[in-house]
């Protein structure tokens, strides 16, 4: 089985900024290079796919150690997911990975494809327990989902069959110009489910079932023990969080 990781280098911070957050340098270290570093050293990866804006590319050497391949970034994620989907061309499962994780590492990315693969499924979502994050990371502010086995927050990598990825492209952008309509999200998801979701008294295998129906695949919300994948810089206060905590 071959694993490929598809780094999403594009984005800027939400106070308008319009430098690449992938730029950002933390100990010295663009964010850029933490998760190209943590993809190359990965065990678990076989191929990388680097797709961001041109000025982010031009800082990246090709790489020998894997094969390196670089794509210029859209405005739209669903483009740039699609477009590396169909770059690597190798992968059975593609490792999405964000571009702006302060703490990815290696031996997170291998730790977290060993939890996957514990369960035979077709895509892979990390989902961390409230108190998993907060004690490694206190005081940092992320949004949780009341689920009926506890609060969760969502990760920032994720394991797709490449194949899912690439039947579902109408699905995937329905999905993103819904998310922030709850009249939307329910023509897709089903109203039902939805304000169970509301609620807080749906569970993790009703959410598994349904999305699975959706992507016609099956897919696993995997409770992840590596608290780094829930940690991403989205605005400056994320930043000054890093520093708090001295890194």
């Amino acid at each position: 089985m071959q694993i490929s990781a598809l780094i999403l280098g594009g984005g800027t911070l939400s106070n308008g900024n319009v430098r690449p957050k992938a730029l950002i340098e933390i100990n010295g270290k663009k964010l850029i290079e933490i998760a190209l570093d943590a993809c190359l050293e990965a065990q678990s990866v076989n191929e990388i796919c680097l797709i961001a804006p041109p000025e982010v590319l031009e800082l990246i050497p090709d790489e020998n150690r894997k094969t390196l391949a670089k794509a210029i970034s859209s405005d739209n994620l669903i483009d740039n997911v699609i477009a590396g989907g169909k770059i690597l061309k190798n992968a059975d499962y593609v490792l999405i990975v964000a571009g702006d994780l302060p703490y990815i590492t290696a031996k997170v990315i291998d730790g977290f494809i060993s939890e996957c693969l514990r369960y035979p499924s077709s895509g892979y979502y990390p989902i961390l327990k409230k108190e998993t994050l907060e004690e490694a990371f206190p005081g940092t502010i992320r949004t949780y989902a009341k689920l009926r086995e506890g609060t969760f927050t969502g990760g920032n990598i994720f394991l797709i069959r490449k194949e899912v990825i690439l039947s579902n492209e109408d699905f995937l952008r329905e999905l993103l110009k819904a998310r922030k309509s709850p009249f939307k999200l329910a023509g897709i998801l089903g109203l039902f489910f939805l304000l169970k979701a509301v609620l807080g008294v749906i569970t993790i295998e009703e959410a598994e079932r349904r999305v699975s129906k959706i992507v016609n695949a099956p897919v696993k919300a995997v409770i992840t023990k590596f608290p780094e994948i829930g940690i991403d810089i989205d605005k400056q206060e994320d930043i000054k969080y890093l520093y708090a905590k001295k890194i």
